[in-house]
């Protein structure tokens, strides 16, 4: 299946380049936002898609100077499993452009244990490498997804702060929240590889 953009809306395609070009000339983010939403009307839905796709140039090449391969790869486990679950069950998934796909789910396939555990298994399969998956702790059933994970062979531990862990790190990364990203060291990124060999199409903000 040949992967495929698909276009949003004309109005957030436009709010899309206008915010960008506010975060560029050094606007705040929530500043810049607002303006936007208020411009655009836009919605609760577009203005989340819009915060979390949109990054300044200058975001842009931080987080590419990044990127690495690597044989190891920590991992944001709720992160990148929600990821890899929405685009199975065909969800909105979006092409942001700092190479990062996100959804708008918050969190909801969190507590669907045996969901996770199968987009993580998946992820081990396919990369190829060895993964070191970090869970929240204080998130339902994350020491029963840890534990699972382990059974398959898979390291995965439930953690207090996932975000100090992989901040902390001096191996690449895989997530896709955008503090992360920014405050790591490493950025492991397959996700352009995955979406071609799935064929999963993406909900594009650009051309």
């Amino acid at each position: 299946m040949l992967q495929e953009k698909i276009k949003l809306s004309r109005k957030l395609r436009e709010s899309y380049t206008d915010y960008k070009y506010l975060l560029n000339r050094g606007y705040k983010r929530e500043l810049a936002l607002r303006v936007v939403t208020d411009r655009y009307t836009l919605t609760s839905e577009e203005r989340l898609i819009l915060y979390r796709c949109t990054h300044s140039d200058y975001e842009i090449y931080q987080i590419r100077a990044k990127l690495r391969d690597s044989n190891v790869v920590v991992v944001d486990g709720f992160n990148i499993a929600s990821i890899i679950i929405n685009l199975i069950k065909g969800d909105d998934v979006y092409e942001c452009d700092d190479g990062f796909p996100r959804d708008k789910s918050l969190g909801k396939y969190k507590g669907e244990s045996n969901l996770v555990i199968d987009a993580i298994i998946l992820l081990a399969e396919e990369l190829g490498r060895q993964l070191i998956i970090y869970f929240d702790y204080p998130v339902s059933r994350s020491g029963e997804i840890a534990s699972g994970l382990r059974k398959k062979g898979i390291l995965a531990e439930a953690v207090n702060s996932v975000d100090k862990k992989l901040i902390e790190s001096n191996i690449p990364v895989l997530s896709t929240d955008f503090v992360v990203l920014i405050k790591t060291q490493y950025l492991f990124n397959p996700f352009p590889f995955l979406l071609k060999k799935w064929g999963f199409s993406l909900f594009s903000l650009f051309d």
